[in-house]
């Protein structure tokens, strides 16, 4: 099961040979669309440039390759998503899949999903199961 998880994990582990999908929410559109990706170490190996937008839900995915296409190793990698409007650059909302290794129950009923490379979330952390 991969998920779609909301601003506030703006990381998601890198498996080796894979890719990391995301979704940008934007209230109002942008001029201009960047994401930067950063390494375990902090270290920026990758921008992506998605252009003028409209307000809504972008998709975008990450092959796991730096800029010079060589493919980095798996590890959690972290995302930010910023927009260019009207001459001055906001940041984005984001949401990044990541895939749940398994689900526990609460005695009060409420489910945690254990998920790969974040840890136990609970479900209102879920922005759409992807």
């Amino acid at each position: 099961l991969n998920l779609g998880l909301h601003r506030d994990h703006d990381s998601a582990r890198l498996a080796s040979g894979g890719e990391i999908t995301g979704t940008i929410t934007l209230d109002e559109p942008v001029d201009d669309t960047l994401v930067n990706i950063y390494n375990p170490a902090g270290v920026l190996v990758r921008q992506e440039l998605l252009g003028r937008q409209d307000a809504g839900d972008i998709t975008f995915g990450w092959d796991g390759r730096d800029a010079a296409g060589t493919s980095l190793p798996a590890g959690i990698y972290r995302f930010e998503a910023l927009g260019l409007r009207e001459g001055e650059t906001v940041g984005l909302a984001t949401a990044l899949g990541a895939n749940v290794n398994s689900v526990t129950i609460g005695a009060n009923g409420e489910m945690t999903l254990n998920v790969d490379g974040i840890g136990p979330l609970g479900i209102s952390a879920v922005k759409e199961i992807l």
